[in-house]
């Protein structure tokens, strides 16, 4: 086995993570305006020839990192002590609009873990903000929110100011449904549920949701759960 090789990969809107198999720890690269790659610095790599190789470990003491997802100008890991930390972007979950990880001593034990009310079973990749499952099974969700995507009710962000992260923000509605796998982008999301069926929320331009219109879905309220229809596959 080379000794870079990865067990763990994910790719955001202009910037790549792995997590190395060799030793657990992250390498990104990409686009790094937002701080993306987590070394301290603004500025992208693996545009010039041996910069990839040469780049640092994105800094994550003292604990260890299980998997790693990159969104829309922002990057997260999942936490061997079940947490989630995540960096860069407006919407990184710590009650502020501060990127990280774009300037040094951001990174390592200064890097807070995100308080989602719970310990952390998975972490997905969304785009602009993050979702996770808590160990239970519910499954909540941060960051922008601006036409529902968060599947809320409402279109207010999360996470960008003081007390929306913890208990104060919500599990989102699936009506009992266990979700296998949720993925999102900028805009629309997507969930697998343990039956086969898939669900999906947020802005629907061109049919993104897959219900024969363009109707926006999770901006209002009542318009999740039970009544989130299942995409019609057959």
């Amino acid at each position: 086995m080379p000794i870079d090789a990865a067990s763990d990969l994910d790719v955001g809107i202009a910037h790549s993570c792995v997590r190395l198999t060799a030793n657990g720890q992250i390498k990104c690269w990409g686009n790094n305006s937002a701080g993306e790659l987590g070394i301290g610095s603004n500025d992208a790599k693996g545009n010039m020839p041996g910069e990839v190789a040469g780049l640092p470990i994105v800094d994550l003491a003292p604990s260890a990192p299980l998997a790693v997802v990159a969104g829309n100008n922002v990057s997260c890991a999942h936490m061997d002590n079940m947490t989630v930390r995540c960096w860069a972007g407006l919407y990184n979950g710590l009650g502020d609009t501060m990127f990280r990880g774009d300037q040094p001593g951001e990174m390592g034990v200064n890097l807070p873990a995100i308080d989602v009310g719970g310990p952390v079973q998975q972490v997905f990749d969304v785009g602009d903000g993050g979702c996770v499952r808590l160990v239970g099974g519910a499954i909540k969700c941060w960051g922008y929110n601006q036409n529902g995507q968060l599947g809320l009710g409402d279109t207010e962000h999360r996470g960008d100011q003081p007390g929306e992260m913890g208990a104060a923000l919500p599990a989102l509605d699936f009506a009992g449904a266990q979700v296998v796998d949720l993925e999102g982008t900028h805009g629309h999301r997507c969930a697998l549920f343990a039956d086969g069926t898939v669900r999906c929320w947020g802005p629907n331009p061109w049919g993104a949701l897959g219900q024969g219109d363009e109707l926006t879905r999770g901006d209002e309220p009542g318009e999740m759960g039970a009544a989130l229809p299942a995409i019609d596959l057959l």
